[in-house]
């Protein structure tokens, strides 16, 4: 850099494509005499700005003024440069009050915007962002029932900013719970409320935790807890007891095994669940119910209440293959057997093919078309249903055949198997039935002449 001392700064117009800077120079600084400090740089591509030096201490300090032309003209320039110099006369630095004026003017705006973050980051607007990032992972229920009783017991600082919510605050808001609810209520707040407001501090959201340092509001002891849970049982039976309206075309049931504190053992428990949904898509819990295991009568029971209940307008059950609820199924199949009359039956046969129209239309129909057919035992005398309703006398000759078959040497079941249609089955010639009946009768040996039985 070239500094050269001339007696007034006055840029050439004459020609602004030539250049004024010596062989191999980038720029020129041009110093007026007449006001020290106050000078000219050109630049080898012609542009021209004005400048003020000076000195501050050890160190030289350069300030610019403007671009000639387009900012400032040339007495423009020297009264700003006459006014940095009456500055540092003053033993003051333009350079380092200017640097210090940005400092604290982007200082005051991010202040400002700190301001206006925590002013919309309202305590309403920290639990909306707790529940939806940090309760993500919990159940539906409550994920949408602790936001809600956080935001009741704190509706007065809903649309206050979650920073100034201090630790006064929160020990008024716990006095109060435990005025109004209960210490058990107070309790679960504090820790709910800590919760929250921790995990705001976690994330840098908020500089302190107010909930951290409170008092708990009461011991918890049996006495305490016992009316808690008197209160929740009472809502858990009105909820399992209320009546359901409208038509519900999905059910789900479904069974699983707790282990339970009984009589202080530990013993395994049945819950089975029952879930539906309505016409409108809207998915509820219809009834829970504990047992000592799944039964066909704990089935037929929470069924029946269920039904009692109002349920109407069932399409479809989903559930796993529980054998008490396919024996609750069967056993309602056969309650068209157990009536005392054929007109009895006849009216049950056609409730029940009518419930399963909607869902087994094909079942339905056979049932409709059978009906006469299943049901013309009943034309008969009463004591005689229990042995011309079904075949079953006929399958422990069955079992008695296959038995003998599958005792006797292999030639006799060969010559068996030759008299089909002809030789009548073999009785059982075990010890059980000898001593039953007096005397057995063995199968003839081999290659002997076969006795003549009585037909």
């Amino acid at each position: 850099m070239t500094e050269t001392r001339t007696h007034g700064v006055e840029p050439d117009r004459s020609d602004r494509k030539r250049s004024p800077l010596p062989e191999g120079r980038k720029d020129v600084l041009l110093f007026d005499e007449a006001l020290p400090g106050f000078g000219l740089r050109v630049t080898s591509g012609g542009t021209r700005t004005f400048i003020f030096q000076y000195r501050a201490g050890a160190k030289v300090r350069r300030t610019v003024l403007g671009t000639f032309g387009a900012e400032l003209t040339t007495a423009q320039a020297r009264k700003k440069a006459e006014s940095l110099r009456g500055q540092v006369r003053d033993s003051r630095d333009p350079v380092a009050e200017r640097r210090a004026a940005r400092i604290a003017a982007a200082k005051a705006q991010a202040a400002e915007k700190a301001a206006q973050a925590a002013a919309s980051y309202t305590v309403d607007a920290m639990i909306a962002h707790w529940a939806a990032d940090h309760l993500a992972e919990r159940s539906e229920s409550y994920a949408n029932r602790v936001p809600a009783e956080l935001r009741r017991a704190l509706a007065e600082w809903k649309k206050a900013p979650a920073d100034s919510f201090t630790q006064a605050d929160a020990v008024r808001t716990l006095d109060a719970i435990k005025t109004e609810r209960g210490p058990i209520a107070a309790n679960r707040l504090r820790a709910v409320a800590r919760a929250c407001w921790g995990w705001a501090v976690k994330r840098g959201a908020l500089a302190s935790n107010p909930w951290e340092a409170t008092p708990r509001p009461a011991r918890e002891t049996a006495r305490e807890v016992s009316p808690l849970c008197a209160e929740i049982d009472t809502r858990v039976n009105a909820f399992l007891s209320r009546p359901l309206e409208g038509r519900w075309p999905y059910l789900w049931l479904d069974a699983t095994d707790l282990k339970v504190r009984d009589g202080g053992r530990i013993v395994s428990r049945a819950v089975i669940f029952a879930v539906a949904v309505n016409e409108d898509g809207k998915r509820e819990a219809l009834g829970v119910a504990t047992g000592p295991s799944e039964a066909e009568t704990f089935w037929t029971d929470f069924l029946r209440s269920v039904a009692d209940r109002g349920l109407r307008g069932v399409k479809l059950v989903v559930a796993d293959d529980h054998k008490g609820l396919r024996a609750a199924v069967i056993a309602m199949l056969k309650t068209i057997f157990a009536q005392d009359t054929k007109a009895e039956a006849v009216t049950q046969w056609n409730t029940v093919a009518d419930a399963l129209r909607e869902k087994q239309p094909k079942l339905s129909a056979m049932m409709d078309a059978s009906r006469e057919d299943v049901l013309a035992y009943m034309d008969f005398p009463k004591e005689h249903w229990p042995q011309i309703a079904s075949t079953n006398p006929l399958e422990r000759l069955n079992k008695g055949a296959r038995h003998c078959l599958a005792q006797a040497p292999r030639r006799c079941r060969r010559h068996l198997s030759q008299r089909r249609g002809h030789h009548p089955p073999c009785r059982r010639t075990d010890a059980r039935d000898q001593r039953r009946v007096g005397r057995g009768t063995p199968l003839h040996e081999p290659g002997s002449p076969r006795p003549r039985q009585p037909y």
